[in-house]
Order: structure tokens, then C-alpha cells, then sequence
């Protein structure tokens, strides 16, 4: 095994192309002196073989079927003494051509495994067999033929002519079939052959002029290999063009050993490290922009309370002041006491929720530095959950929780992620006034730890997503628009950070991210 990757220069590539130029005039010549010599394998086992052995098939047919003839001359002959006649000739010239056809048969197919590919062999054993049992089979019927005709010749009384000449004639009638089918087999494997010879020359035909074409192609490759491997020089400068101007998706994607391809995959990775490096650019200055504007929110809150606060804890004094001298005051009718009380009840009111609203502003004013100590995520949500389940119960509210199967730490200000987790689930009890599911769960990603809020409610609307975290941005009525920017605010100051995972009419799921300790 290679330490280092064997790099092949731009010369060596060359020589390699105009080697394989060679190859494949090579491989053209090989394969026409192939197909030459498989044309005269077949030629010979054809011509010299199967067609010969075809022709000493034909013979020994034709001599069958004269002897059918005669038995069947024999048999319809009414005159027993021209019978006698008949049968003793036959005797006198029944000599054993068949059987000298059969064996000159078999003798030539013992001459074909000379030449014969291994292939054809065992066809040609199947031919033999046959050949064999054909003699076989002439041979029993020769000596029941001599053996009726002598019977015949000699007036024999217990032979029964009729019963004789049927089973001669039966023998015959077998043996006329089966030198038909071997005759079948023999024209069938002759065409067979044929037809091989003419598809294989067809083929290597094709296959000489594709292998001359690719030699040809793999010239033309040799002499443009350089243009080739020096074109992606123009690449790589459209793609520094690009990185000029600040457009980091130039990827060149160049595939290769040589040296080019090295750089372009080392500038690949650099466009990759500045394009990440650009995104984490952009979040850090969206998180330092909404850190800025949180702060000027902050200040003008603080600032804006200052002067509420006062003026503010005078109303509400003097509403409990004339609530007291209401109770001593003198009225008309009853209706107009009832109606006084009930303005100064409303003024209270309404003083207690500006006072709310005005702690809020003044809490994002006064964002404390996280002080961060080791907890372990699981304990810390669920004791949060404990806490609020007889309210989301009553709420008709089920919380449902699968966090990870093991513990994970985190090195966190409990007090913030504590308001950060309250207002999450405050969002959710908000966002399902019917009730519906809270479902709570914790992973573990790369670095981080997640914890997942995803409720059942309506969801967001697609055109207010981009601006939920955004101060003092709500839809509901008197409410600050402040919760979902503080508690994104809380969290980038602990490394971790807020997000919107998904939103549809279905329901809506935040995620709280953590790094590991």
C-alpha cells in the first residue's frame, strides 16, 4: 500500500495516451487473426466434417429405404414358390452395406475430435452415441431379416408369414425414424454452426472497426491532452475573479491528480472556509446589531420609565386616597357610588399594568451579566415544568416530555435560562387558548444542546416570522414585544442562541440552544 498517492505528470500522460494508440492497433491485428482462424475451424468442421457425415447419412437412408421396399414386395407377393424365389435373392445380395455406412459414419466422427473446439465436443459424443446405437439396432434387425427369409426359403410351416413381415416391417419403420431424427439433428447443428459463424464474423467485424475507431479517438486524446489538463487554468482565474468581488459561491469542482487540480481543490476549500467564515461574520453582526438595539431600547425604556414612574406612583396613590374618601362620601343614589368605585377600580388597574410594563422596560435596561455554573439541562427543565403543571393542567394544556437518554451539562445562568423557559412556555399556554399539547424534548448536536418547545397551536403567520425577535414587535394585545428579544439577548450572552425550528396551522416549535459544557 502506497503512503502517498502516485501523482503522473502531463509528459508521462501523454506517452501513456500514444502506448494505448499501440494497444489498440494491437488489439485490431490480434482480433482479425482470430477471426481468420475461427472462419477455418468452422469452414473445416462444416465442410470437411458435418457435410460429409450428412452425405453418408443420405446413403444409408436411401439403402433403408430400398430394403423397405423389398420387405414390402415380399409381404404382397401371393405366390409362396415366387415368394421362396424373391426371399432367396435377397438372401444372396442382403450384404452388409449398412452397417458399413454406419461404421464409415462413426470412423469420421471419431475424426472430428481431432480438430474440434472443446465446445463442440459434446455434440459430437452425442453423435456418436447415436451412430452406435443406429448399429447397434441394424445389426438385430439384419439377423431377423436373414432369419425370416431362410425360414421362408426353406418352406418352414410354423412360421407365420403375416405375423413375420409385420414385425420386419415394424423393425424397419423404427429404424427409418430414428435415422430421420438423427438426420434432423445432424441439418439442425449444420445450420447452427452456420449461423454461430456468420454472427461471430458480424460481431468481430463490429468489433475491428469499433477497436480502429478507439484507436483513432485515442490519438485524438493524446494530442489534445495538454489543452485538456491546461483549460482549467481559465477556471481557476474566473474563480479568484469572482472571490474578488466578493462572490464566495465560485466552486470549481476540478476532479484530478495533476498539480491544477491540487490547487483548485485547495482554493475549493478556501472559498468554503471564507463563505462559512462570512456566515458566521454575518450572524455575529446580526447579533451585535440586535444587542445595539436592544441597548437603545434599554436606555430610551429606562429613561422612558424614569419619567413615568413618578408621576405614575402619584396617580396611584391618589386613586387609593379618593377610594378611601369615597367610602366616607355622600351620594344621591346607590348607583352613583357603585359607578364611582368601579372608575377608580379601573384606574388602579390600569395603573398596576403600566407599572408592569414599565419594570419590563426597566429589566431590559439592567440586562446582568450571566454568571455561569455547571446544571444539568434535564433537571433544571423539568423542575420548571413541575412547577407550572397544575397551570397548564387547568388550562386544558397536556405537557408531554422525551429528552435525551443521557444527562447533559451545560454551563448556564439558571435564573436567565429560567426567564428565558418561562416566557417560551408562556408563549406556548398563549398560543393554545383551547388547550392542546406542549411537547418538551433535548438532543445533543455537534457541540451544542438542544431543547425543543413545540406547542399545537395556530402558528405564525409567514409574513411576521422575520420579525419576532424584534423589540418591542407583538401581536398581542398589551403585550410589551419584548420576551422573545430579551431571552434571545440572554442567551447569545451564554454562547448559545433562539431559534424558530418551524411554524404552520398545525403548531409551532422554538428551540433553545446551549453549548455542552
Amino acid at each position: 500500500m502506497l503512503l502517498f498517492p502516485m501523482r503522473i505528470s502531463l509528459a508521462t500522460r501523454i506517452l501513456i495516451g500514444f502506448a494505448a494508440v499501440l494497444v489498440a492497433s494491437s488489439t485490431v491485428s490480434l482480433v482479425s487473426i482470430l477471426t481468420i482462424r475461427q472462419n477455418q475451424i468452422a469452414a473445416q468442421l462444416i465442410g470437411k466434417g458435418y457435410l460429409q457425415l450428412a452425405k453418408t447419412l443420405s446413403d444409408v437412408q436411401a439403402l433403408h429405404n430400398a430394403y423397405e421396399k423389398e420387405t414390402a414386395l415380399l409381404a404382397e407377393e401371393g405366390d409362396f414358390a415366387l415368394q421362396q424365389q424373391l426371399a432367396q435373392l435377397a438372401l444372396m445380395y442382403f450384404p452388409g452395406i449398412l452397417q458399413t455406412k454406419l461404421s464409415e459414419a462413426k470412423t469420421k466422427v471419431h475424426a472430428l475430435f481431432e480438430f474440434a473446439p472443446d465446445s463442440e465436443k459434446p455434440m459430437l459424443e452425442s453423435f456418436l452415441a447415436r451412430f452406435e446405437e443406429a448399429i447397434r439396432r441394424y445389426g438385430a434387425y439384419e439377423k431377423d431379416t436373414r432369419s425370416t427369409l431362410g425360414r421362408i426359403v426353406e418352406a418352414d410351416e410354423s412360421l407365420n408369414l403375416e405375423e413375420a413381415f409385420n414385425h420386419l416391417q415394424k423393425q424397419e419403420l423404427a429404424l427409418h425414424d430414428f435415422l430421420q431424427s438423427l438426420q434432423n439433428a445432424l441439418s439442425n447443428h449444420i445450420l447452427l454452426r452456420l449461423s454461430q459463424a456468420q454472427e461471430r464474423e458480424q460481431k468481430n467485424g463490429i468489433l475491428i472497426v469499433v477497436l480502429s475507431v478507439l484507436s483513432v479517438l485515442i490519438g485524438l486524446l493524446a494530442t489534445l491532452v495538454s489543452t485538456r489538463h491546461l483549460r482549467p487554468v481559465l477556471t481557476l482565474h474566473k474563480g479568484m475573479a469572482a472571490i474578488r468581488e466578493g462572490d464566495y459561491s465560485a466552486f470549481l469542482g476540478l476532479k484530478g491528480d495533476d498539480d491544477i487540480a491540487l490547487l483548485a481543490r485547495e482554493f475549493d476549500a478556501m472559498v468554503l472556509a471564507l463563505k462559512e467564515r462570512q456566515a458566521l461574520l454575518e450572524k455575529q453582526q446580526s447579533q451585535l446589531l440586535q444587542s445595539k438595539q436592544l441597548a437603545a431600547a434599554g436606555r430610551i425604556s429606562a429613561q422612558l420609565a424614569h419619567e413615568v414612574r413618578n408621576p405614575l406612583s402619584s396617580i396611584g396613590l391618589n386613586a387609593e386616597l379618593l377610594s378611601e374618601q369615597l367610602s366616607q362620601a355622600a351620594f344621591s343614589t346607590p348607583e352613583q357610588k357603585t359607578e364611582a368605585e368601579e372608575l377608580i377600580v379601573a384606574i388602579a388597574r390600569e395603573v398596576d399594568r403600566v407599572a408592569e410594563i414599565t419594570e419590563e422596560y426597566l429589566k431590559l435596561a439592567r440586562l446582568p451579566s450571566p454568571s455561569l455554573q455547571l446544571e444539568e439541562i434535564h433537571a433544571l427543565t423539568q423542575s420548571i415544568l413541575q412547577f407550572h403543571e397544575e397551570e397548564f393542567r387547568n388550562a386544558n394544556i397536556r405537557i408531554e416530555t422525551a429528552f435525551f437518554p443521557l444527562p447533559l451539562f451545560c454551563n448556564v445562568d439558571d435564573a436567565q435560562i429560567r426567564q428565558v423557559v418561562l416566557n417560551l412556555l408562556k408563549n406556548a399556554k398563549e398560543a393554545m387558548p383551547e388547550g392542546g399539547v406542549l411537547r418538551v424534548s433535548t438532543r445533543q448536536e455537534e457541540a451544542f444542546v438542544h431543547i425543543c418547545f413545540a406547542d399545537s397551536g395556530k402558528g405564525i403567520g409567514e409574513d411576521i416570522v422575520g420579525e419576532i425577535f424584534k423589540p418591542f414587535f407583538t401581536t398581542k394585545e398589551g403585550g410589551s414585544g419584548l420576551g422573545l428579544a430579551v431571552s434571545m439577548q440572554l442567551l447569545n450572552m451564554q454562547g448559545g442562541s433562539l431559534e424558530l425550528s418551524r411554524t404552520s396551522p398545525e403548531g409551532t416549535e422554538f428551540v433553545l440552544k446551549l453549548p455542552r459544557a
